[in-house]
């Protein structure tokens, strides 16, 4: 007597909606296309499934999902494609519906059908652009419940196609993402390249201003030679530790740390440099006991930046450079959510300012305005480091008034 196979048409309608659902979201092509397998056996009452995709340059299928299958069948990741009933289905472009009584009789069907024992199975083509791509596969071992019917196997096509959708997609997706990093790795090599070929060009000028004083015998040649050495090889030093600050993410290594201290250090470094006009470094309108739980090391990075780029901009006129500091109520009004109260520290000068068209470009990786004498790092490294440490970073600068960057850090407590 044979087994009414149970009507499923009901829960179509669902298990398209909830795969619909997924594929407009953000799920990875991996957790998808298992939920479009574990779906389409709900829906169908079977046991083993399988999404296989056709690799053409080994001529082999790519088991991209698995369920019920035997754990070597699993585990192997590929499917030989000769003399498969996949390849039966991907070279005809039509699907196909096998109950055992169809293996005996049917010369489509290999040895594989009988070795693994098929008791009742579909083969869906996944149809991508006009091209099959590979096979949607469901197998009923248990027909207690009745074979797999035609009807079925209509449902099973329908759900083939939102898998091939779902495939291209990501195919796509992932061509768009290795374009992306091709092109950001072509500038980043190009930034970089631009940055050393200057720091060389300033080693090769010392190097042969030292070696005109060694053969004159001219002390002052040769220092004014180091001296150009010197820069450069700090030039190198701040290059490699922005690339590194800029490459990952880091966990700010908190402590506890008076600020202006800190602040006097920073101008203390800053003033070293070498400058024909008058430069004004101070602390105005800061708390003495002023104090801050972060990374001390990262925070003197940031404002050894921003000073820094403040004395550039100072240096071909002169001026002064003021920074300030105070304690802030509300942190959701500068940009910190979460923080009921904030340190705003900042870094004032009144050079030229920064043109509106850079205003938004100094931030991006190897944009500098300062010519052969920036690696174009330092603003996006300290953005990044004042962000890692949940802050803010804003900037605030005209022709009339100078230049104001604004750091906003969280109240952390120790």
């Amino acid at each position: 007597m044979s087994v009414k196979a149970p009507d499923h048409n009901a829960s179509l309608p669902a298990s398209l909606f909830e795969i619909c659902n997924a594929m407009g979201s953000a799920m990875k092509l991996d957790d998808l296309l298992m939920l479009i397998l574990d779906t389409s056996m709900g829906a169908l009452h079977t046991q083993q499934g399988s999404i296989l995709l056709y690799d053409e340059k080994t001529n082999m299928l790519k088991m991209l999902a698995a369920m019920g299958l035997p754990r070597n069948v699993m585990q192997q990741g590929y499917e030989p494609r000769k003399g498969s009933i996949a390849e039966y289905v991907i070279q005809n472009n039509e699907p196909l519906l096998l109950n055992d009584d169809d293996v005996d009789r049917d010369n489509r069907i290999t040895s594989v059908a009988r070795e693994r024992g098929i008791k009742s199975s579909m083969c869906v083509p996944l149809r991508s652009s006009n091209k099959v791509i590979g096979t949607l596969n469901l197998t009923r071992t248990d027909v207690s419940i009745g074979y797999l019917s035609e009807r079925e196997l209509e449902i099973c096509t329908i759900l083939a196609q939102q898998a091939a959708i779902s495939i291209e997609r990501a195919q796509l997706h992932e061509m768009a993402l290795q374009s992306e990093r091709m092109a950001a790795f072509g500038q980043t090599v190009a930034g970089i390249s631009h940055c050393i070929k200057n720091i060389l060009t300033g080693l090769k000028g010392g190097s042969s201003i030292c070696k005109l004083g060694l053969d004159t015998d001219n002390a002052e040649l040769m220092r004014k030679g180091w001296e150009m050495q010197r820069r450069n090889i700090e030039r190198i030093s701040l290059l490699v530790l922005d690339m590194l600050d800029y490459s990952k993410d880091r966990t700010p290594m908190r402590q506890p740390f008076e600020l202006r201290p800190l602040v006097e250090e920073v101008f203390e470094l800053t003033q070293l440099r070498e400058t024909e006009f008058t430069i004004d470094l101070s602390c105005k309108d800061f708390p003495e006991d002023i104090s801050i739980n972060a990374d001390k090391d990262q925070i003197f990075r940031c404002l050894l930046n921003l000073v820094g780029n403040a004395y550039d901009a100072l240096s071909e006129r002169g001026g002064e450079i003021t920074v300030s500091a105070s304690l802030v109520e509300g942190g959701e009004e500068h940009g910190v959510e979460g923080a009921d109260r904030c340190i705003s520290v900042r870094v004032i000068d009144d050079g030229p300012g920064i043109p509106p068209e850079y205003q938004e470009e100094i931030f991006s990786p190897f944009f500098s305005s300062k010519g052969s004498r920036g690696t174009g790092l330092g603003l996006p490294v300290t953005k990044k480091i004042i962000e890692e440490h949940g802050g803010r970073l804003k900037l605030n600068s005209d022709s009339t008034h100078g230049t104001t960057f604004t750091i906003i850090l969280p109240c952390v407590e120790e």
